[in-house]
């Protein structure tokens, strides 16, 4: 699995892995499908970065913004 799409708990302990990082990377799936975002062979770094400006976009103000904006 690429790193961009690996809950950031994985990274750090990929031994022991939880049913949040399965909600996580299909987040970051559903963001990138949503949004037309290859994002897949970027660092997780660049993922973050995205998704800050993403959240901090006063356009982005749809019903389905506000679910995925929540933090």
């Amino acid at each position: 699995m690429a790193d961009a799409i690996k809950a950031p708990e994985l990274l750090n302990n990929p031994h022991n892995p939880s049913d949040k990082a399965d909600v996580c990377s299909f987040g970051l799936m559903a963001f990138g499908l949503f949004h037309n975002e290859n994002y897949i062979e970027r660092s997780q770094e660049a993922v973050i970065v995205m998704l800050r400006r993403y959240r901090e976009d006063r356009n982005n103000n749809e019903r389905l913004d506000h679910l995925i904006k929540v933090k």
